[in-house]
């Protein structure tokens, strides 16, 4: 498995315990935004360029989409997610799962004994 949908969703197929990591989500919007900040900081403090109609509007729109994959996309793949695990037979193991602030690690157990045996070992 590659290292990014390991940071997204882990597992371990044979003991059928699946965790999801909601605040992955948020990167993509935050690192476009911050890639259009940078280039707008350097285009007109480091090159003295004013910006053009053309690429102020370019910037606008992708600042704004920024901010909107941002807010959209983790609702979106924790919804996705949570129906495929139930689906597939799924629960969500509320003593292993938690959250803080944005950051939301869900963890999906096959039985309820496999969940014990997760909040045991905490």
């Amino acid at each position: 498995m590659s290292g990014l949908v390991s940071g997204l969703v882990s597992w371990g197929a044979a003991s059928g315990i699946f965790t999801f990591n909601k605040g992955v989500f948020y990167i993509p919007g935050i690192v476009l935004g911050l890639l259009v900040l940078i280039f707008v900081i350097v285009y007109e403090s480091v090159l003295r360029k004013p910006l053009t109609e053309k690429i102020a509007s370019i910037c606008t729109r992708t600042g704004i989409g920024a901010v909107v994959m941002m807010l959209a996309v983790p609702y979106i793949a924790d919804y996705a997610f949570e129906k495929y695990f139930t689906k597939q037979n799924y629960h969500i193991c509320d003593g292993a799962s938690h959250q803080w602030l944005h950051s939301k690690i869900i963890v999906y157990t096959k039985d309820e004994i496999t969940c014990d045996g997760i909040v045991e070992k905490k």
